[in-house]
């Protein structure tokens, strides 16, 4: 089921001149960060506030069937996913070239 809430609508802003998109979330103003720039496949994806760093920076590819895929501009090896721990949803990074793993498609709706 999709959320409809007000907490899960964001702001997708494109750079063309990196042709990166910075993700902001409507409610607190923070942007998707990759916690603290690391590198490793499970490092968390948290908001923060906009600093212009590479590691707020996403790619967003068209995959079959309408689902997109979420790239780091810093860390062009990580893709974002969602996993959960039966109470809530966490969002971080797997490592892997272009995955095709379910948990790392994403689909956008205009509001």
């Amino acid at each position: 089921m999709a959320m409809e809430m007000a907490s899960s609508r964001w702001r997708l802003q494109f750079d063309p001149a990196s042709g990166a998109y910075e993700c902001t979330h409507l409610n607190s103003g923070l942007v998707l960060d990759l916690e603290g720039g690391r590198g490793e496949p499970g490092t968390n994806i948290i908001t923060y506030p906009a600093h212009g760093g590479q590691n707020q920076r996403w790619k967003i590819e068209q995959l079959d069937q309408g689902s997109l895929s979420v790239q780091s501009v810093q860390r062009p090896n990580l893709y974002m996913t969602a996993i959960t721990d039966n109470s809530h949803y966490i969002i971080n990074v797997i490592g892997g070239e272009r995955t095709t793993s379910p948990r790392a498609r994403w689909h956008f709706r205009k509001v």
